[in-house]
């Protein structure tokens, strides 16, 4: 067949030539779609993904569908409906077949939002074409936040920990798709949709914490033999007076010991601080969820305390540690005065 439809230009406007030269009919290249869709019955598909963080309430729904209205105006729409679903962490989920009744009652739920889908089917009948074409627009809006702390509670007790900053990029955030016969109509209610969604409230993480965040694993390597390198140091530094010839074999071996103990302890306590650092680093994510009720708030504001206690904690352990390192060269070199 793609040897009888060929693509032509004419002005402004794509044209088709289905045929022979000879005998060959020259069409658009809106009713050549209408015509694979009609001998196929096949549809085609946009799908765009995003793992952005941002925050959703019921005005930014609503505003949507405002745009998706106005948008189609200029369309000889023939029928036309909306579907609202909402599920919530506790495993329940309401339908609303209209944004009024979405807007009464989505925001009187006591639990919160997990996700969002909204669903509108429309039958177009464009200018070219006689027949309705089908156009399905599916748009999928996810809680990070409800994702994230879900998991969190299934690993509390499992004898390991996941790094829960992972899941920003893994988990995503939106999802739209848009089942069409015309793709000019597609990519007009695509980007109405995407500039609608470059409006939300966007949320940000600090470049120093990124920073910071994508290097935990390095700090239970670096303290660890850090805090061995100090303590091997004064060792050595120590040595030329406990290890002299005129230095006792009772008073060199409690050195020899000491010494062994102390770069053990040392060794053991900066892995120990180097992995609290770890945890409380990959503990820490970006903040994307939806906000239709004060109980979405309180849900938010708790596992944002979760978040905020392990930056202070990761923060001061960072801060403890350096300090533990200058206080102990500090006291070795009084000694060695």
């Amino acid at each position: 067949m793609s040897d009888l439809i060929t693509n032509g230009d004419n002005g402004d406007n794509e044209i088709m030539h289905i045929g022979e030269d000879s005998a060959g009919k020259t069409i658009s290249f809106q009713l050549a779609q209408a015509f694979y869709n009609e001998i196929t019955g096949k549809s085609e598909r946009l799908n765009e993904k995003t793992h952005s963080s941002f925050v959703l309430t019921l005005s930014d729904v609503e505003q949507l569908h405002h745009r998706l209205v106005q948008s189609t105006e200029q369309y000889n729409i023939v029928s036309e409906n909306s579907t609202y679903s909402i599920k919530y962490i506790d495993g329940s989920s309401e339908r609303y077949s209209s944004i009024e009744r979405f807007k009464l009652h989505a925001g009187h739920k006591g639990c919160a939002v997990d996700e969002i889908n909204l669903a509108y089917n429309l039958l177009i009948v464009l200018p070219k074409t006689s027949r309705p074409q089908e156009y399905k627009i599916n748009i999928n809006l996810i809680s990070r936040v409800a994702k994230v702390e879900g998991m969190r509670n299934e690993f509390d007790s499992a004898p390991f920990y996941v790094p829960l900053f992972h899941f920003e990029k893994i988990i995503r955030t939106g999802q739209i798709t848009i089942s069409f016969t015309d793709i000019t109509v597609a990519q007009a209610i695509l980007s109405t949709i995407k500039t609608w969604a470059s409006g939300l409230h966007e949320i940000t993480t600090p470049g120093v914490l990124k920073f910071f965040r994508s290097k935990s694993q390095y700090f239970p390597v670096i303290l660890k033999y850090g805090f061995l390198a100090v303590v091997a140091y004064y060792s050595l530094q120590y040595s030329k007076e406990f290890l002299s010839f005129e230095a006792s074999l009772r008073l060199t071996a409690e050195f020899i010991v000491l010494s062994i103990l102390i770069s053990f302890l040392s060794y053991r306590l900066g892995m120990f601080i180097g992995e609290f650092i770890e945890k409380n680093l990959d503990q820490i994510y970006e903040l994307s969820y939806i906000n239709f009720s004060p109980a979405d708030v309180r849900f938010v504001d708790k596992s944002r305390a979760k978040i905020n206690r392990s930056l202070i904690y990761s923060g001061c352990s960072m801060v403890g540690a350096l300090i533990l390192g200058i206080t102990c060269s500090w006291v070795a070199g009084k000694f060695l005065l």
